[in-house]
């Protein structure tokens, strides 16, 4: 016998960027604010990760939770 089905929940983000100088992005996510830049090889102040950088972290970051991974039959 399998588990009943989760209600579904829906998740809506927003973020918001602001172009402070060439490279440098100031972000808000929630009530979480981060820099992003570009090194200084690059033509940026270094003031932060790049954007490839905050894609790969994200990327990282993502793992099944409890309620997403698979449940088995008792």
């Amino acid at each position: 016998m399998s588990a009943p089905a989760a209600a579904s929940t829906v998740l809506t983000s927003s973020v918001r960027g602001r172009l402070v100088t060439g490279t440098e992005v100031a972000i808000t996510a929630r009530q979480h604010e981060f820099t992003i830049d570009e090194p200084q090889s690059l033509g940026g102040a270094d003031k932060g990760a790049n954007p490839i950088e905050h894609l790969l972290a994200a990327r990282a970051s993502c793992r099944p939770s409890p309620s997403t991974a698979p449940s088995s039959a008792t």
